[in-house]
């Protein structure tokens, strides 16, 4: 089984550096050629795009037609705006993979052994496999609630960003409970980091593009990634967490870097 692991990136050079820094160590399926990363430059920066292309990174340039708030409504997509380039960007993610099975997740994640491996163990066409996500606990939005999406994420500090990263502290405590996790899966999970089978998200029409949106732009009723789990469900396509499976998460990453 090969995989095709996405991230996307827009601004932050130091972000590009850091989650393909992480992804190369901590997936060696890279190297015996059963996985393959890229990124897609979703309305990337000109610098981004000049140092993705100084450091040899794979990247596909992804530009996107600014909609206004009144043209998104009236596709029944709502607030915010920039998330309906996002989801497009995410669909690019999809359709640019070379293998049966991608593999999303985000710039702002750190990874530690075997988290690929441990997607895999239960990755099959009926299957959506989260990673157990460990996330700082930001100030504001707080963490990925469990209520939200099933398993949810633990909050554990080791750093605001790539410059604070204590990686150290991450596998430490990935380490002590190692015996706990083990074997150990949940429903649901969050949205990334989450494997799954390329045409099973092509049968279902890839993500929406954007939240939806009620009786205005500003009144969300439902949210992207929700809508295509449930459309993935909807045709047998089961969401599950593989608790072996961990990674980190800075948490806003490089909108607020």
């Amino acid at each position: 089984m090969k995989v095709s692991i996405a991230a996307l990136i827009y601004k932050s050079p130091l972000y590009a550096d850091f989650v393909y820094e992480q992804i190369h160590k901590y997936t060696p399926m890279i190297n015996a050629c059963n996985a393959t990363f890229f990124f897609v430059a979703n309305d990337a920066s000109d610098e981004v795009i000049q140092h993705l292309t100084k450091m040899n990174y794979p990247f596909i340039k992804h530009d996107n037609i600014r909609y206004s708030d009144e043209e998104l409504f009236k596709q029944g997509i709502g607030w915010p705006e920039y998330i309906h380039r996002v989801y497009r960007a995410w669909n690019r993610c999809i359709l640019e993979s070379e293998h049966d099975y991608v593999c999303l997740v985000n710039s702002d994640n750190a990874f530690s052994p075997n988290w690929l491996e441990n997607l895999l163990q239960y990755a099959n066409e009926n299957t959506a496999v989260s990673s157990l996500l460990i996330e700082r606990g930001h100030e504001v939005i707080g963490h990925f609630p469990a209520d939200l999406n099933g398993t949810g994420s633990i909050v554990y500090d080791c750093g605001k960003t790539p410059l604070q990263y204590n990686e150290g502290k991450f596998l430490e405590y990935v380490s002590q409970h190692k015996d706990y996790v083990k074997n150990k899966i949940s429903e649901g999970g969050v949205y990334m980091p989450i494997l799954f089978n390329k045409q099973k998200a092509l049968d279902v029409g890839l993500y929406p593009e954007g939240n939806t949106a009620g009786d205005s732009f500003m009144n969300v009723i439902d949210y992207g990634d929700r809508v295509f789990m449930r459309k993935l469900k909807e045709i047998g396509v089961h969401h599950i967490t593989s608790w072996e499976s961990v990674a980190y998460h800075f948490q806003q990453g490089e909108m607020e870097f």
